[in-house]
């Protein structure tokens, strides 16, 4: 589903002495079914915009479209957003409760209102989904690895199938090898289903290397909008937004110093520019 968003503003706390504005006047558009990536530093809205595309809390102004599901400050709640919108937020494993993997999936659907059948196929898949055995149904999520159980709380948002997926940091407190893994496989299954990815993260190789369009926020506002390419050729606004390149944008640009006609800036996985090097090895003296 598009998301649209207009004149998107919140306060918090409004008319106390401790009322602080979080968002001021943000607009963009995400395209149905695509990848995208939210970046800002700490204290810009990024978390504070998911909630508000998610549905938990409303605006103080302006207005949010999820496909033809629309909230805006006057909307009474925000469920008709929240059935249509999962968002995992960081260390989701800590909202696990069941005293089996297949049950704390199944929490979701069940609240969905699906027979036991419809259930059960809603696991499996979502088990499948995220690269889970289908033995571990019946084990308890408290004995599995900290990167098995992030992807049991991802489960149980898939398992409700929503149109649009929020992750908010998805990789924090996980190794490098296992956070990388997780984002494969939401983004081979991202690629498969069509459905909409909004990824939050401070980290801007996981952003080149998987999001389809960048959001910058600072301050409250979407500083700044485009695909990677574009995102990351500006170094100098991206310092002043208090963020830095990708590192494989850095060597690539490293790499430039000794190459003509330069490598791509639309580079951003190792196994591409892997592949480019190869077909220019006679440069390198």
């Amino acid at each position: 589903m598009e998301i649209l968003i207009e004149g998107l503003s919140y306060v918090y706390m409004p008319d106390t002495p401790f009322s602080r504005q979080a968002l001021n006047d943000v607009s963009l558009r995400i395209p149905s079914g695509t990848f995208a990536a939210i970046l800002g530093p700490t204290g810009s809205g990024k978390s504070t915009l998911i909630q508000l595309i998610g549905g938990l809390i409303r605006p103080t102004a302006g207005k949010i479209q999820v496909g033809p599901h629309a909230v805006h400050h006057n909307s009474k709640s925000g469920s008709s957003l929240r059935k249509h919108v999962g968002v995992v937020f960081q260390y989701p494993e800590h909202q696990l409760f069941a005293e089996t993997v297949g049950r704390d999936i199944a929490f979701g659907p069940k609240n969905q209102g699906l027979t036991q059948g419809e259930i059960d196929e809603r696991v499996r898949l979502a088990m499948q989904w995220v690269g889970l055995s289908p033995e571990l149904a019946e084990r308890s999520p408290f004995q599995l690895s900290g990167g098995q159980m992030r992807r049991v709380a991802i489960a149980g948002v898939l398992a409700m199938q929503p149109d649009v997926l929020v992750l908010d940091e998805p990789t924090a407190g996980l190794d490098s090898r296992s956070g990388r893994e997780l984002l494969e496989t939401i983004y081979q299954l991202q690629r498969e289903r069509r459905f909409t990815v909004i990824l939050v993260t401070h980290d801007m190789d996981e952003a080149a290397r998987y999001a389809d369009f960048l959001y910058i926020l600072s301050d409250g506002r979407c500083a700044e909008s485009g695909p990677p390419a574009q995102v990351f050729s500006q170094p100098e606004k991206l310092r002043e937004y208090k963020l830095d390149l990708p590192e494989i944008s850095k060597l690539v640009l490293r790499l430039n110093e000794r190459l003509n006609p330069p490598l791509p800036l639309t580079i951003f996985r190792l196994e591409e520019l892997e592949r480019e090097l190869l077909t220019r090895k006679g440069e390198f003296g």
